[in-house]
């Protein structure tokens, strides 16, 4: 997740030649990404798409925990509206929008149902799960080997 992410962080939080400013209306910056010419449509919509793709795609096969695309959401959601957030309190001339939010999370949500097939199995209730290769056995339940005959 951190190898995924690091590279986009460190795009994010480059300091920009601009003054800060924020834009809290949902959908208002999408247009101006279109209407900026094929090239700055691309580089906004599919870049922003790939923020959290790698949060999305591995977080719920590092957590069972996570495995829904409504908690991945919640997460993408939470943790972009704080990249946001950061980008303006530190004024590093970046626009903190709201698209931004909602294209990060869209994009984190595919990324998480991309990795739907891997996530582990649920075990219906009243069911013991299978023994796994890793699974501890419990002190005195093993057979010792008698190394004295």
């Amino acid at each position: 997740m951190v190898a995924g992410s690091l590279p986009w962080a460190v795009m994010l939080f480059t300091p920009q030649a601009a003054p800060r400013s924020v834009d809290l209306v949902p959908l208002h910056d999408l247009p101006s990404w279109v209407s900026g010419g094929p090239g700055t449509a691309a580089a906004q919509i599919v870049g922003n798409l790939l923020v959290l793709a790698a949060l999305g795609f591995f977080l719920p096969l590092r957590f069972d925990s996570f495995a829904s695309l409504w908690r991945v959401a919640v997460v993408a959601a939470v943790a972009s509206g704080v990249v946001e957030a950061l980008q303006w309190v530190l004024a590093i001339g970046r626009v903190s929008s709201a698209d931004d939010v909602l294209i990060n999370t869209v994009g984190a949500v595919v990324a998480a149902a991309a990795s739907r097939r891997w996530w582990a199995c649920p075990v219906p209730a009243g069911e013991i799960p299978p023994p796994h290769s890793r699974q501890s056995v419990p002190p005195g339940t093993a057979e010792v080997p008698d190394h004295a005959a």
